[in-house]
């Protein structure tokens, strides 16, 4: 269970534990809330904003960085939004910095932000940028450290409703192994209500697996991270595992032809920003995973995952019970994964007639 550590903030983590010497941590970052903060001044308001006016902490938030609506980070931010910069890529740039006032980007940026941001340069203009507004705002002084017994308070109510070495145990039974460290952010002026998945991998080769619990979207009072932090951290946790092997196996999915899985969610999967077959595969994945370990305490979630456009959750169910039957044949779900593609290929067109 969780070590509380609530007297020494020093470093912005107020719950740490450990499971099997790896680090767990439940947290609100600094960071984190100085681009929530510019992204309430934004277009992003218009996509990812609450209902109504949101909750106590977000309006307080949005007020304090309503004097710098002006500010260059606030311009760049619109600038990258109009480029597809939203969803996971801000948090993505953001964790893969050093907390403020620095944001030193020692560890770069990857092909993925690049991508998403349409060029490395912007991404050093905005991290500038932010290092000159947090220092003009001395957001920290100013607001963040102002609200340290309303972090706490939060962490608590997540931390007595979450056990997070349960997750990690059930990951490291599945997948056969687990990352260097795992943190849990909670992002209270961030929305609708669910998370995203970010994995930072350091210099020296160790992986830092982030998920970002987003507040609910129709709270006006105290901000609502919801009771489902297990299932979402089955979920985000998960991408640390399954993104990286399909990616590593990426020649199959093209040897497969794969994409003929999904054109036909295309639309749908866009909508939602999996707008490549590998990203589908990812989420596809990661739905089928959660549908095996759940399904006793969810029984709607197939119907739900399918409504969606997840039309194979049933059948990569029925392949990830074959995975827990032969663990002998599969030493860890990496070894699982070519295997699950080519029972996708072989079934292809029973799976597309009956879609």
């Amino acid at each position: 269970m969780f070590i509380f550590i609530f007297s020494n903030y020093i470093n912005n983590k107020l719950t740490v534990t450990e499971y099997k010497n790896k680090k767990i941590s439940i947290e609100i970052l600094p960071r984190v809330e100085l681009l929530s903060g510019v992204l309430s001044q934004t277009k992003w308001m218009n996509i990812r904003g609450p209902e109504g006016n949101g909750n106590e902490y977000f309006r307080e938030l949005q007020y304090f960085f309503s004097y710098y609506k002006n500010h260059k980070a606030i311009e760049i931010a619109n600038e990258l939004i109009d480029n597809g910069f939203t969803f996971d890529a801000p948090l993505n740039f953001i964790l893969g910095l050093s907390e403020i006032p620095n944001l030193d980007s020692s560890n770069g940026y990857s092909d993925y932000l690049i991508e998403r941001a349409k060029g490395e340069a912007i991404l050093e203009d905005f991290r500038l940028a932010l290092i000159d507004l947090e220092r003009k705002s001395n957001f920290k002084e100013n607001f963040f450290n102002n609200h340290k017994s309303d972090y706490q308070r939060y962490i608590r109510k997540i931390s007595q409703n979450f056990n997070a070495d349960e997750v990690l145990d059930w990951m490291n039974n599945f997948y056969g192994y687990i990352n260097n460290e795992y943190h849990l952010i909670l992002a209270p002026a961030m929305f609708p209500l669910g998370g995203y998945a970010v994995t930072i991998e350091k210099n020296n080769g160790d992986k830092a697996v982030y998920e970002i619990i987003r507040a609910s979207e129709s709270s006006n009072e105290e901000p609502d991270f919801g009771n489902d932090i297990f299932y979402i951290s089955l979920h985000e946790w998960g991408h640390s595992y399954v993104n990286p092997v399909v990616k590593k196996n990426i020649s199959l999915i093209n040897k497969y032809n794969l994409y003929q899985l999904y054109k036909p969610v295309e639309d749908k999967m866009i909508k939602q920003h999996y707008g490549s077959t590998e990203t589908f595969l990812n989420e596809q994945i990661i739905r089928g995973i959660n549908n095996y370990k759940l399904r006793e305490q969810y029984k709607d979630n197939l119907k739900y995952e399918t409504e969606r456009g997840f039309y194979l959750t049933e059948f990569t169910t029925e392949q990830i019970e074959y995975y827990q039957k032969h663990r002998d044949k599969f030493k860890s779900f990496d070894d699982f994964i070519p295997y699950l593609l080519k029972k996708y290929y072989e079934n292809k067109n029973e799976l597309l007639k009956n879609l």
